[in-house]
C-alpha cells in the first residue's frame, strides 16, 4: 500500500531538522525557485492584480506533498485560486493551522459555540465513483468528474454528548452499542439530522442552512483526501485492510476520535456508523440529472443516501465509492451524521 501523507491537527506536527542537507539539492532548489518566481510574476500580470492559479494537490503548505506523479490515478486537482476568502464570523482558527493557498482560509477551526473541530475541503475537481470491476457497484457508475467550491466538514461523526444538547430525550434511545457520551450519536433519523444542522446554526447566529449535512458528493471527496483523482478502493490505498481499522469488528462502536484516520486526518469515513448525506438516492449517476459543480442528487425520491461505514463490519467492506441508502424515517444503531458549514450562507 503506498503510504499517504499524514495530515495531522497542527498540535501534533513535529519539527523536521535540516541537518544533512545536501548543498547540490540547495542549490537545484534555489534555481527552480527563481524560475518559478519569474513565471509567477508573468502569469499575474497576464491575469490581472490579484488573481494567480495555483496548480497542485488539495493539501496545505504543511502537509507532506502529495506528488503528481506520472500517471493520471495521481494527478492532483487543479486550483483556480481566486481573491481570499473571508471566514464567517461563527469560525475560529486552531492555532498554528497551516493556510489553504486556494481560499486565504485556515485549515483547521472551530465553531465558536460549539467548538465543533472542522478541516476545509479546498476547491476543486475529482473523480466521484468506481470505474467498472469486480468489486464496484452499479450505483456507483459511471465514474465522472465533479467540480466542487470550498467547505468545512466535521473532522468525525456527531457524538451523543454534543447530540443531546439538541434532543435531551435521545439518551433514552442510546441503546447498548452507542452508549457512551463520546460514541457516534445513532439512531438518528434524516429529518432529525437536518434539524440538528439547523439549531447548530441558529447556536453559532448564523443563516438557517449554514451548517448542514453533507452531499454524497462533499462526503466522497472528503474521503479520498489527499487522493481526489486516484482510482484506489479506500481512502488511503488500495489495500482493503488498512492498520487499526480492524478494532472496527468489535461488538460495538468506538469514540468517534478514537480510529484510524484517512490522509486528510478525518475520522469514520468508511466506519464508525453510515451517516445521512443531504441527497436523495439514485440507483446509478446516469440516472441523476446532477450538475458537474457542486452536485446535490435528485431534486425527488423515496430513499436518502447514506455514505461511510458501521461499527459491526470490517472498514475493508466499505470503500471510498460505496452507497448506501435508506428510508428517511430509519431509527438504527448503525446510522449517524457528520456536518458541513458550507460557505455560501
Amino acid at each position: 500500500m503506498k503510504t499517504p501523507p499524514h495530515d495531522p491537527l497542527p498540535s501534533e506536527k513535529r519539527a523536521r531538522s535540516d541537518a544533512g542537507v545536501d548543498l547540490r539539492v540547495l542549490f537545484v532548489w534555489s534555481v527552480m525557485s527563481a524560475i518559478m518566481v519569474f513565471g509567477e510574476n508573468v502569469l499575474q500580470k497576464a491575469s490581472g492584480p490579484g488573481l494567480s492559479t495555483v496548480h497542485g494537490p488539495l493539501s496545505t503548505s504543511n502537509q507532506t506533498p502529495v506528488s503528481s506523479g506520472t500517471s493520471s490515478n495521481h494527478s492532483p486537482s487543479t486550483i483556480h485560486a481566486t481573491a481570499p476568502l473571508s471566514l464567517p464570523s461563527d469560525l475560529v482558527p486552531v492555532p498554528d493551522t497551516a493556510t489553504d493557498p486556494a481560499t486565504g482560509l485556515p485549515v483547521w477551526v472551530r465553531s465558536r459555540v460549539t467548538q465543533i473541530l472542522f478541516r476545509l475541503i479546498s476547491p476543486g475537481s475529482f473523480k466521484m465513483g468506481s470505474a467498472a470491476g469486480a468489486l464496484a457497484d452499479d450505483d456507483e457508475q459511471p465514474r465522472h468528474t465533479v467540480h466542487l467550491s470550498p467547505y468545512f466538514i466535521s473532522v468525525s461523526p456527531i457524538a451523543n454528548a454534543l447530540y443531546e444538547q439538541f434532543a435531551p430525550e435521545h439518551r433514552q434511545k442510546r441503546g447498548a452499542y452507542c452508549k457512551q457520551d463520546a460514541h457516534p450519536a445513532a439512531r438518528v433519523t434524516y429529518a432529525q439530522a437536518m434539524a440538528f444542522g439547523r439549531w447548530l446554526s441558529q447556536q453559532e447566529g448564523v443563516a438557517t442552512n449554514a451548517y448542514t449535512l453533507p452531499t454524497e458528493a462533499q462526503f466522497e471527496r472528503a474521503t479520498r483526501g489527499a487522493y481526489p483523482n486516484a482510482s484506489y478502493l479506500y481512502p488511503n490505498g488500495d489495500d482493503e485492510l488498512e492498520p487499526g481499522y480492524d478494532a472496527y469488528s468489535a461488538s460495538s462502536a468506538l469514540a468517534v476520535d478514537a480510529g484510524p484516520t484517512n490522509s486528510f486526518g478525518l475520522y469514520d469515513l468508511v466506519a464508525g456508523v453510515y451517516q445521512w448525506t443531504r441527497d436523495w438516492y439514485a440507483q446509478a449517476y446516469n440516472d441523476c440529472p446532477c450538475a458537474a459543480r457542486d452536485p446535490s442528487g435528485p431534486d425527488t425520491g423515496k430513499l436518502r443516501a447514506l455514505r461511510g461505514g458501521t461499527w459491526s463490519i470490517y472498514a475493508m467492506s466499505h470503500r471510498a465509492a460505496d452507497r448506501f441508502k435508506s428510508s428517511p424515517d430509519t431509527e438504527d444503531d448503525h446510522i449517524g451524521l457528520r456536518v458541513v458549514r458550507t460557505l455560501d450562507t
